[in-house]
């Protein structure tokens, strides 16, 4: 997982797996970045497989940021997070 500074949003980018396996280590860099960042971009165009850990998640964070009024954008997700949500009956605006 990569994490860019700039100006604003501070971008991260989820490479490869997003499931129970990295959900620690992927919940720890998002953290680190949220405390540090009023806007965060996250970039998931290079998610190869989730579950539900990974959405939850990805969900938490969501919910953190409107209660934070922080800036939380989720751009490009891949097909695998699409085929993901679909196979769980979870619509993709549900991170809107």
């Amino acid at each position: 997982m990569a994490v860019k500074k700039q100006d604003k949003p501070v971008k991260i980018e989820i490479e490869k797996s997003l499931t129970i396996f990295e959900a620690a280590s992927v919940h720890n860099k998002i953290m680190e970045s949220y405390k540090n960042s009023k806007d965060i971009e996250i970039d998931l165009n290079s998610v190869t497989s989730c579950d539900t850990a990974g959405i939850q998640i990805l969900y938490s964070l969501k919910k953190s940021g409107n209660r934070d009024g922080k800036k939380i954008i989720f751009s490009d997700p891949s097909g695998a997070l699409e085929k993901a949500l679909k196979e769980m009956d979870i619509p993709l605006n549900i991170f809107s």
